[in-house]
């Protein structure tokens, strides 16, 4: 009896089945659970748009917790009911408030995550160039004071007079 089971597995219907069914798996992804390949794009932008919720620091694209896995499965239930992106983002910000959203929406008090750190950057820049310029300024103003060195006279006589002979 324990051939008869080995047969059945080596025979060459068996096994151009098997071949068949990973090749049409990785043809047609999750065409088998009855999500189709635009779904699947769809589905992978809306966890890598939206938080775990249990704590709030990953995108549930790469989040593994059992409240990311939870939302992982909302979510493709709302894309096979054929919700688009905004309502199901719309449905979890309602369930869970904007914190669920891994971008901030550019309106209200939270436009300032996108206006504001250019603009630190803007004057970050005209605050150093202001200051380059200062301490630049400041050092071609300063008068530097003569070198004076006391020698004595017929000494500095005779250093004039071979520095007048040499240079011509």
């Amino acid at each position: 009896m324990k051939t008869a089971k080995f047969v059945i597995l080596s025979s060459p219907g068996f096994q151009w089945t098997a071949v068949l069914m990973l090749i049409f798996s990785h043809v047609f992804p999750g065409s088998i659970d009855g999500v189709g390949v635009d779904d699947e794009r769809r589905i992978r932008e809306l966890e890598g748009a939206l938080i775990a919720p249990c704590c709030w620091s990953q995108p549930v694209s790469v989040h593994r917790s059992g409240a990311s896995d939870e939302v992982r499965a909302e979510i493709r239930r709302l894309v096979s009911e054929g919700l688009t992106n905004e309502e199901a983002v719309a449905m979890f910000v309602s369930k869970y408030g904007k914190r669920i959203l891994a971008q901030p929406a550019a309106e209200g008090f939270d436009i300032l995550v996108y206006v504001l750190p250019p603009a630190f950057l803007i004057a970050g820049g005209f605050l150093l160039k202001a200051l380059h310029r200062h301490l630049v300024r400041g050092k071609q103003d300063q008068e530097y004071p003569a070198f004076e060195c006391s020698i004595p006279s017929d000494l500095a006589d005779r250093i004039e007079k071979d520095v007048l002979e040499r240079s011509g």
